[in-house]
């Protein structure tokens, strides 16, 4: 009865934090040019309908592929979209537009049915697109530029423990996750640019943007908490992450005036969700759901410098979703859609309203919703 309770409070405040998000929080990176590519973690291979696939038993292996793709490109300054509203700036005529295709591989193993470990390696490709300028007395016509990175990005090795052995617990439980983030993404990916010298165009080899870049260049520390309870034929769940970076800036410029934003930083991210799940009766292993998705990253790291250039914020949006599962083979499906969009102030633009007098808050492109798909198998 301790446990069930103990269960509760945890279930309800990892709800609560997402439920809030949509209210306010106060310095958090989101999907677009606020680069998190932070997963909550989904309860190893999803919520099944059925109710017994949370576990990984003993000496079995589960390899997992992801997927996630959206296209960032409307602009905000806070929570207000920068569309040419009153007190807005229009750039539709000069939007970023960022193309985002993150596959991911995960193989897991139980070393028991409490505890498992479990190794994700993304594989990003990833597009940008800079607007085009018109030319003027001064300058000539800038065409768009078009930059890219794909390869390898950050590794993750997480640990996993069930805190109720899953033989007892029957309709709820609660894993407590710890892991590290190796930086295996490369962090200074070049691309080739147009810049104007003496009225004339010429190309600009350069670090392609942060929020397109396949890794940060630190080393991290992740923190994760998964809860699920059955009442009848539904299932309530929630999930949460964190990833701690240490490490202040990585070294790689960003070729942005403002010198407290010259060089990159590497960014503390999280991300959370809670939901409910319910089985389809019509088809055996078929289920339904329905969760808040919150996304973001802080303008202040818990652990080290937060100096740098980062684009902190958060989003938070409505994810409907589908899963199947047969036999040991399962598959999912999701498309959150964005709710609530928030650009918050960055480390350096705190640093830059003090320096200047006045209030900055840069901006940053969010996409509308999110495409995001997985299929997991057991061996």
């Amino acid at each position: 009865m301790a446990l069930s309770r103990q269960f509760a409070v945890v279930l309800a405040v990892l709800t609560a934090v997402v439920a809030l998000a949509a209210l306010a929080v106060p310095d958090a990176q989101a999907q677009g040019c606020v680069a998190s590519r932070l997963n909550a973690p989904s309860l190893n291979g999803g919520t099944d309908p059925e109710g017994n696939s949370y576990y990984l038993p003993d000496g079995r292996w589960q390899a997992s592929f992801g997927y996630r793709n959206y296209r960032s490109h409307r602009h905000f300054v806070g929570s207000v979209e920068q569309d040419g509203r009153p007190g807005t700036t229009d750039r539709s005529q000069n939007e970023v537009v960022n193309n985002v295709h993150i596959p991911e591989l995960s193989i897991a193993y139980g070393f028991s049915d409490r505890l498992s470990a479990a190794l994700d390696v993304q594989v990003p490709v990833l597009h940008r697109r800079n607007p085009a300028r018109a030319a003027t007395a001064n300058s000539p016509a800038v065409p768009y530029v078009y930059t890219d990175a794909r390869g390898f990005g950050d590794a993750n090795l997480m640990a996993r423990y069930w805190v109720e052995n899953p033989s007892q617990a029957g309709a709820h439980n609660l894993a407590i996750g710890l892991g590290v983030k190796v930086p295996t993404g490369k962090d200074d990916t070049e691309g080739t640019f147009v810049r104007v010298n003496n009225r004339l165009l010429e190309p600009w080899v350069h670090p392609v943007d942060q929020s397109i870049q396949l890794g940060d260049g630190g080393w991290g520390v992740m923190a994760e908490l998964q809860a699920f309870k059955a009442f009848g034929s539904v299932t309530a769940f929630a999930t949460g992450s964190y990833l701690a970076n240490p490490r202040g800036t990585n070294g790689v410029e960003t070729g942005r005036g403002d010198p407290n934003e010259a060089i990159m930083s590497v960014a503390d991210q999280y991300s959370a969700r809670a939901g409910v799940t319910v089985p389809v009766r019509l088809l055996k292993g078929l289920g339904v759901s329905l969760t808040a998705r919150l996304e973001g990253v802080p303008s202040s790291d818990l652990f080290g410098s937060s100096a740098g250039f980062r684009r902190p914020g958060y989003s938070v949006g409505i994810e409907p979703g589908v899963s199947y599962s047969w036999g040991k083979t399962s598959f999912s499906m999701s498309v959150p859609y964005l709710v609530r969009r928030v650009r918050s102030q960055s480390y350096a633009d705190k640093l830059a309203s003090a320096e200047r007098g006045r209030f900055v808050n840069g901006d940053a492109a969010f996409a509308d919703y999110l495409i995001i798909g997985g299929f997991s198998r057991r061996f």
